[in-house]
């Protein structure tokens, strides 16, 4: 029976319950019981959403016992449950408008014993389709200089989903009081799923909260890189140079790292960053990090490490479901003005299904084939645009890439990688960087440090560029579209 309700059957029935019981609840309280919704259910835990932080206090102290019992009552096995404040409160808190806390009800109990008012269900497997610009990887990179933020990445243009709303869920709890239940939180899953995303929403989320934590995103590659540095100077500068590299990682509130799978192998790295995670978790502040595999399957790493991984909560990120696929795409559609029919949308989503870079690289390029034969989008265009666009069981690497792309254009590899400005070297080197960015779980940092130590905004700006071109210049749609297939089939590897 308790499978089969939704959140708001749950919420009522328990909340009568609640009221049945002798709990000699006083007034503050009940208002407190009258201010919660159940917003999702993801296995024994619920999600409790409240409009304030005194009331959360409650919920969470006073009501704890009651409602852990009454919600296993309810539900026929052992519950637990997190709270979260109304987004929709924190961002009219950010923005100085006074919001109203929950206040005792001048009623007597009798009269507070009536049914709750009905709440809204929450849609657990029907994806919200978002404003433009919303992605599980936005594409912009507006990237802050102190905290190394992606600002456009928040949550509220998060596009959720059923497997992704739990990671989610508890990503935005995290921000809003970090170092208290999730530390450390660990976002685990497939390339281009979210897992940056959510680093970075957890960040700007906590900064609009409280503008003055202080906070900072790395990835293993950024770290190591920066460790490397500091670790190469002379012997006078060492110490000092090292003292700069603990203040940025160890003087913040949260500290958010991505790729962590990637430092295993290097000694050095991995006793720098054990240091500084112990620094950071005994002094109570908040550590999120992400991966492709959970803790307990992170290789070449001590036993030290993956065991303070683990003690935190591991969440996954799961491949999007059909109507999440469709929901972004239709989200993408709408932002870039592309007119594209349903059937079309669905065929996407049927023929592309391991990450959203790649659903995404599947919609530039029958929007580039509509614009280049100066069509419209129909079903019988996507078939022959995407007849040979399929999903890849062969690994693709950066070196793949530019090796490819060097052939193709017939440079060396040194070219794409070197200093050359020349026409034909930055047409390949933008080439290459659009397809590492769609075929590859890179960030725009780490394709930057691999295309010859190139900021990322460079990286940016070539994604950009190729995109445009695909839509207007039939070369550079070939040559896309000739080694995209090149490497998925995974032909000279």
């Amino acid at each position: 029976m308790a499978q089969n309700m939704d959140a708001t059957e749950v919420w009522n029935q328990t909340y009568q319950l609640l009221l049945d019981q002798p709990l000699d609840l006083t007034l503050r309280e009940v208002a407190c019981l009258n201010d919660i919704k159940v917003t999702n259910i993801f296995g024994t835990m619920l999600v409790l959403t409240v409009s304030s932080e005194s009331t959360r206090s409650v919920v969470e102290k006073k009501l704890h016992s009651a409602l852990t019992q009454t919600f296993s009552q309810v539900m026929g096995q052992a519950m637990t449950y997190v709270v979260q404040i109304d987004p929709q409160v924190l961002e009219q808190n950010a923005q100085n408008v006074n919001v109203p806390v929950p206040q005792p009800v001048p009623q007597n109990i009798a009269q507070v014993r009536e049914p709750a008012p009905p709440v809204a269900a929450p849609r657990i497997v029907e994806p919200e389709i978002v404003p433009p610009n919303a992605a599980l990887d936005v594409p912009q990179n507006t990237r802050d200089e102190v905290t190394h933020l992606n600002k456009s990445a928040r949550f509220d243009n998060f596009v959720p989903g059923d497997s992704n709303q739990f990671a989610k869920s508890i990503a935005f709890a995290t921000a809003e009081r970090p170092g208290f239940e999730y530390n450390p939180l660990f976002i685990y899953g497939g390339s281009g799923l979210g897992k940056t995303h959510l680093l970075n929403a957890i960040g700007n989320q906590a900064l609009l909260i409280n503008p003055r934590l202080k906070v900072r995103y790395t990835n293993s590659e950024e770290f190591t890189n920066e460790l490397v540095i500091a670790l190469g100077n002379n012997a006078s500068s060492r110490r000092a140079e090292m003292v700069e590299f603990n203040r940025r990682y160890r003087g913040v509130d949260i500290l958010l790292v991505d790729d962590v799978q990637f430092i295993a192998g290097r000694d050095t790295t991995v006793e720098a960053f054990f240091n500084t995670f112990n620094e950071l978790y005994e002094q109570g502040k908040q550590i999120v990090l992400a991966s492709d595999v959970p803790p307990k399957n992170l290789k070449g790493l001590p036993d030290r490490l993956i065991s303070r991984f683990s003690q935190g909560l591991p969440v996954s990120i799961d491949p999007p479901s059909h109507e999440l696929r469709v929901a972004i795409l239709r989200m993408k559609a709408k932002a870039q003005h592309i007119d594209i029919p349903m059937e079309v949308l669905n065929l996407i989503a049927e023929k592309v299904t391991d990450n959203v870079r790649v659903l995404e690289g599947a919609l530039t390029r029958i929007s580039a084939m509509a614009s280049l034969s100066n069509q419209i989008i129909t079903k019988n265009l996507a078939e022959q645009t995407l007849k040979d666009f399929a999903n890849s069981t062969v690994e693709i690497t950066p070196t793949n890439i530019i090796t490819f792309v060097a052939k193709y254009y017939k440079l060396t590899f040194e070219d794409i990688v070197g200093s050359s400005r020349t026409k034909n070297v930055a047409q390949a080197r933008q080439v290459a960087m659009y397809l590492s960015r769609e075929l590859t779980s890179m960030s725009l940092v780490d394709i930057g440090s691999t295309f010859g130590g190139r900021d990322h905004s460079t990286v940016m700006h070539a994604c950009r560029k190729i995109s445009a071109e695909m839509q207007e210049n039939p070369e550079t749609y070939t040559a896309v579209t000739e080694l995209t297939t090149q490497l998925k089939q995974g032909n000279g590897f």
